[in-house]
């Protein structure tokens, strides 16, 4: 439910017409709040109610989303990016004090933000222009944020990808057993410190990487699309903005932008029966670069061959540890979902080793000329 006093807590003014609730993020809750305001005016607002148990750490996520906020919408500014027009972020409320979150009286933190309309979303890209579009949008995102002032962004969850922490925590969640999972899932479980041993060995191979201020959540459902273009004119959910790698944005897009596959497929897979669409491949690394631009350096380009199998993996070992811990982590709408994202993730994680990672190698490597 929307506390009655959220929205004038924020300076709204008006009369509610409709409260939707949205679906399909695992993380926060959030409304889509219809209102009539001055004049007979109607306009819309996406409200969420924050998840302080991912996100422990509010202050900081709101010190980082108030940057960006000032970064993107300041006075005088439509676009930040310098050269990267086209990319925006959602326009955050403020209170009378000046933050972007609000804490009601039984503890839990809000946002309000404007909600952009004429767009679409969705889990993964329909064909490989909107897979370019998604990866353009991320790669123009990254290089606004390395104009930003204010030197490194905080950090709102720790060590949020690194594959041997997520190793740990699985292996955690194994041995507590809170719920008594773990005999029905063993094989996963298996299968995962497997494929997780090879990622790690892959990253171990690489040299250092440049932090850089990214998204690091840099799914195709965290872009909105133009309904009637089909251009990538947002980027959402931006609580993970903090110092990361250019190589784990494009991972996370070449995880969900270049199958058809759903993440939480209920059937039996392996890296057989994963289809990985290589002109979607080829779209979300030249997009990405694209976006980025002389940002992109060549340790970065020869990484983003092995950042697809990495993020599934690490994606794989974070929803297999929900599902023991009892989906404290991401919840789950029905039993077993949080199983299955992991047995899909494990799938796409081996699919792109074996169909994506030449042509992504390919693909940086040209994109450099």
């Amino acid at each position: 439910m929307i506390p009655s006093e959220l929205l004038a807590s924020f300076g709204v003014g008006g009369a509610i017409d409709h409260v939707e609730r949205l679906t399909g993020g695992h993380i926060h809750g959030t409304w889509a709040i219809t209102m009539t305001v001055a004049s007979g005016v109607r306009r819309r607002y996406v409200a969420q109610s924050l998840n302080a148990y991912v996100f422990a750490d509010l202050p900081a996520c709101e010190a980082n989303l108030a940057r960006i906020d000032e970064h993107f919408h300041g006075a005088g500014r439509d676009a930040a990016g310098g050269g990267t027009a086209s990319v925006t972020v959602p326009r955050l409320h403020r209170t009378a004090a000046g933050a972007v979150h609000w804490t009601d009286a039984t503890g839990t933190t809000w946002r309000l933000a404007d909600y952009v309309e004429s767009t679409v979303a969705g889990t993964t890209a329909a064909d490989a222009g909107q897979a370019y579009e998604a990866a353009l949008a991320f790669g123009r995102y990254a290089h606004a944020l390395s104009s930003i002032d204010g030197g490194p962004f905080a950090v709102t969850i720790d060590r949020f990808h690194d594959p041997r922490w997520r190793l740990q925590q699985l292996d955690d969640a194994v041995s507590a057993d809170s719920f008594g999972r773990l005999q029905d899932c063993r094989d996963t479980v298996s299968s995962a410190r497997l494929i997780a041993a090879r990622v790690i060995d892959l990253i171990d191979g690489l040299p250092p990487l440049p932090q850089r201020a990214v998204h690091n959540d840099a799914k195709v459902s965290n872009v909105r699309f133009d309904e009637r273009t089909g251009r990538a004119v947002c980027i959402v959910d931006l609580d993970t903005t903090m110092p990361g790698t250019l190589v784990c944005d494009v991972g996370e897009l070449l995880r969900t932008a270049t199958t058809a596959t759903v993440e939480d497929d209920p059937r039996p897979l392996d890296a057989t029966s994963i289809a990985i669409d290589g002109e979607r491949v080829e779209a979300v690394v030249r997009g990405f670069v694209d976006g980025a631009g002389m940002l992109v350096v060549d340790a970065e380009r020869a990484a983003m061959a092995h950042a697809g199998p990495v993020m599934a993996a690490e994606n794989a070992l974070r929803f297999l540890a929900d599902h023991l811990r009892g989906d404290v982590y991401y919840g789950a709408d029905r039993a077993g979902q949080n199983l299955d994202r992991a047995r899909t993730q494990l799938a796409i994680a081996e699919a792109l080793r074996e169909q994506a990672t030449s042509i992504v190698a390919r693909v940086a490597t040209e994109s450099r000329r």
